[in-house]
């Protein structure tokens, strides 16, 4: 079947996979066997393909892609294609949906409530406050497609940070301190 479904086409910064192993999705299918290629694509021609079979049909499932060959080159597009080459109808037997992309691996970020930092308001309209028992060396916003919609660094141990030109919708709040990084999602109102 010739249906892909484009999670981003172009990223503005390269896929950071940082110490990550594997990207998990979770997807659904009608059928056991059916193939989801993982495709990765780099501004300068890298490519990595990988494909991996669905175990379930017709339920939810978690489907791992082993990208530890792929960590070296810079990526910015991922595309996802369900049973390439096969030539489908459009009906039931060529629906897949997929949900819930995340990298995974031996990362060491982890929740900012771990770190003992806070924020709030959550949902927030305009100005967010970060705090933490200790300096905080660089606060970044992320969109859902991964990029960052803002940074700053140098901050002290409460900090507050004006997010009032983001449309609406969530973002991924990441705290870096004392050599330790943290995320959180977060509502924009």
């Amino acid at each position: 079947m010739k249906c892909s479904a484009a999670v981003n086409s172009l990223w503005a910064v390269p896929i950071d996979f940082g110490t990550s192993t594997a990207i998990n999705m979770k997807v659904w299918a009608n059928r056991v066997g059916a193939n989801v290629l993982l495709k990765l694509e780099g501004p300068a021609g890298a490519t990595g393909d990988i494909i991996v079979p669905t175990t379930v049909a017709n339920a939810w499932e978690e489907l791992t892609f082993d990208v530890t060959g792929f960590t070296g080159n810079l990526y910015n597009a991922v595309t996802l294609i369900y049973e390439l080459g096969d030539v489908g109808d459009g009906g039931p037997d060529y629906t897949f949906y997929f949900d819930d992309i995340k990298l995974e691996g031996t990362s060491a970020v982890v929740d900012l409530k771990e770190l003992g930092i806070e924020y709030y308001p959550n949902p927030v309209t305009d100005l967010l406050t970060v705090s933490a028992q200790k300096n905080i060396d660089a606060i970044t916003v992320y969109n859902l497609l991964g990029q960052p919609v803002f940074f700053e660094k140098g901050f002290n141990t409460v900090n507050t940070i004006d997010l009032s030109s983001l449309t609406p919708g969530a973002y991924f709040l990441k705290v870096a301190s004392e050599g330790k990084e943290g995320t959180a999602r977060i509502i924009v109102q």
